[in-house]
């Protein structure tokens, strides 16, 4: 799904079958994807996730865009 479409924010699973999150975020940062970092993640977020929580780190990531 991430090199089909274009995303601003990927929220990724650490412990998910088959592929788990540090090898998923290997595989795109190792594509060349645009904003991608060299290694690790950007940031963390324990569970149970609080919601105001995630919406500031998200907002942390996000590019600041000028209103009109």
């Amino acid at each position: 799904m991430f090199f089909r479409n274009g995303y601003d924010v990927v929220l990724m699973d650490l412990h998910m079958q088959g592929m788990n999150g540090f090898e998923a975020t290997r595989r795109i940062r190792a594509s060349g994807a645009p904003g991608a970092e060299s290694a690790a993640m950007n940031d963390h977020i324990g569970k149970p996730v609080d919601c105001e929580t995630l919406v500031g780190v998200i907002a942390r990531h996000l590019p600041r865009k000028r209103p009109h």
